[in-house]
């Protein structure tokens, strides 16, 4: 039986960055550790300019049965 593990990263934007970039650079790192992105969790927005997103992330564990 397969197992997962999950975790959830919250990506933080200053004004001035790049968002595609930031979050680009950010998903290549945590997909050579073995995560992929399972969805985004969006959140009620209060302003058009967001300043963060939040990624749910899974990998699968490999357990000796």
């Amino acid at each position: 039986m397969k197992r997962f593990e999950y975790r959830i990263e919250q990506i933080v934007f200053d004004k001035q960055e790049l968002r595609d970039q930031k979050i680009l650079d950010l998903l290549n790192y945590l997909g050579q550790e073995g995560w992929r992105v399972s969805s985004l969790i969006v959140e009620p927005r209060i302003a058009t300019n967001e300043n963060h997103i939040k990624v749910l992330l899974e990998k699968e564990v490999n357990h000796e049965e």
